[in-house]
């Protein structure tokens, strides 16, 4: 239930302009600087000995043993058996709405033996999108042309249990193609831009309420899910987090809300929706997503998708 990858809306084509080639020469402005920060902070936390990792690794064993999967006493963990035999899960993702269609896959490796045991991990994403875009001549002719993006991103971190629940920080490096539209229509790859990445997941499964309710039944003792996701790049560059929360309708499946922000500098996209999280279908879990983007200064979109993973 930990391995609920990151939506492909994270990867959503920078918007084209009406006429002309795409121009990305504009200054990165904060954004940039932001995202900079943030990845100066995750390599600081994820270096080998650094105290931000381990300080949570110590609070998520004192403050989640009670959870199950969670940390139990200090030095004796409690691992989950049924993920003891896998050591990564492959992750793929599909997404609709009326002008665009995003997939992606990769794989998340724990590099300790255990996908579920803390520890560094190494992950591998790559995601393909395109986008049907309005193109104007100068004599006032309009076409709409589709027009690709693809991004592949590599991390290197750690997951851990912390007092917040299972969380996975890692950095590594993005490499980012995309289509511009020249005078002509016709879309045409520009040279590969490369920049740093970084990734921060955070999973909970716990009750609202500590204590139960003296008489009838309390739902707030009901697991209830919180799904947490950020992801930021230099190349664009870009930032996308998620929240997803809600309560669980049986043992392994929650369905609540969820609410989604992608900024990058000339564009930006919020969305809010529902989600369905960890059906099976087979070996797969899947997620079920959809809702209505809004795009900041255009026309609402309703979108859909689907998620699965699979542990090996």
């Amino acid at each position: 239930m930990r391995f609920a990858n990151p939506s492909t809306s994270a990867v959503a084509a920078p918007r084209q302009s009406r006429s002309g080639a795409l121009s990305r020469t504009r200054a990165a402005g904060p954004l940039h600087r932001i995202v900079c920060l943030l990845f100066a902070v995750v390599v600081f936390m994820v270096l080998p000995g650094g105290p931000g990792i381990a300080d949570m690794r110590q609070a998520g064993q004192a403050g989640q043993a009670g959870q199950a999967g969670q940390a139990g006493q200090a030095g004796q963990e409690e691992q989950p058996p049924v993920s003891d035999r896998y050591d990564r899960v492959l992750f793929a993702s599909v997404e609709l709405a009326e002008v665009s269609i995003f997939g992606g896959s990769g794989f998340k490796h724990s590099l300790s033996g255990n996908i579920e045991a803390p520890g560094p991990v190494a992950m591998l994403m790559t995601n393909l999108g395109a986008t049907r875009e309005r193109w104007q001549a100068p004599d006032g002719f309009i076409a709409h042309v589709p027009r690709m993006t693809q991004i592949t991103r590599l991390y290197f971190g750690r997951q851990d249990n912390t007092a917040l629940g299972f969380m996975t920080i890692a950095a590594g490096m993005e490499i980012r193609r995309a289509q511009a539209l020249g005078d002509d229509a016709l879309p045409r790859w520009q040279r590969p831009r490369a920049g740093a990445a970084l990734i921060a997941e955070l999973w909970r499964e716990a009750p609202l309420r500590a204590q139960p309710a003296r008489s009838g039944h309390d739902w707030t003792r009901r697991p209830f899910l919180t799904h947490a996701t950020i992801m930021a790049g230099s190349a664009a560059p870009s930032l996308w987090a998620r929240l997803a929360t809600g309560p669980a309708l049986t043992q392994t499946v929650f369905a609540g809300p969820e609410a989604s922000v992608y900024l990058e500098p000339g564009y930006q996209e919020f969305r809010l929706g529902a989600h369905v999280t960890g059906f099976t279908l087979g070996p797969l879990t899947l997620r079920l997503a959809g809702g209505v983007a809004m795009p900041r200064g255009g026309r609402s979109d309703v979108y859909i998708g689907l998620q699965g993973h699979i542990l090996r």
